[in-house]
């Protein structure tokens, strides 16, 4: 301990670096070694993924990746960008509004963002209602696990059932065949 003091003593630049580290992890409220450590385990863990799957992306043909996005012209990927961002906004206007209607405590702002980040995640790593539940859980101070579950479920009913008045009101307009429309015509 007393060889390191004094090699700190004769370094005062590292001293100041380490003192102003120290201010700032204070004064911002951030622990600088628990977020170390937790971008350490979160690079290990992608790092563990990637081990188990080699062989399945040593499969990956990346002339056939590479053709196909070469494939896709610059202004369809602005548009697709567009829209997506066009999309998230949408939705995390959607989690505003059942905010304000189920009148929970949540700052406007923080909701659109949590109802933004649990869509985005939950479509990503599946299992939609359990992650997107436990993203707005996390990001949603005020909210409890339940809180978070329950403004989950209510996204994702009234998704579908704004999902299915829409496919209502297509299948009249437009003419569709329906599987098994056979089967359908000879019960009635």
């Amino acid at each position: 301990m007393h060889e390191h003091t004094d090699i700190l003593r004769d370094h005062p630049d590292i001293l100041q670096k380490r003192r102003a580290t120290r201010a700032l992890s204070i004064a911002d409220g951030i622990d600088l070694r628990k977020t170390a450590l937790r971008q350490l385990l979160a690079a290990l863990l992608v790092l563990g993924v990637i081990v188990l799957m080699w062989d399945k992306i040593a499969q990956l043909d990346l002339y056939t990746i590479r053709a196909a996005l070469k494939s896709v012209a610059p202004w369809q990927w602005l548009a697709a960008c567009g829209f997506t961002a066009v999309s998230f906004w949408a939705l995390g206007r959607y989690d505003r509004v059942l905010h304000r209607l189920l009148r929970t405590s949540a700052d406007m702002k923080q909701a659109e963002q949590a109802g933004i980040a649990a869509i985005a995640i939950s479509q990503t790593v599946g299992m939609g209602v359990i992650s997107a539940s436990f993203v707005r859980w996390r990001m949603l101070p005020d909210a409890s696990l339940t809180q978070a579950v329950r403004l989950t479920a209510i996204v994702s009913a009234s998704f579908l059932a704004a999902w299915a008045v829409i496919t209502s009101a297509v299948v009249v307009v437009v003419p569709v065949a329906l599987p098994l429309g056979d089967w359908v015509q000879g019960v009635a």
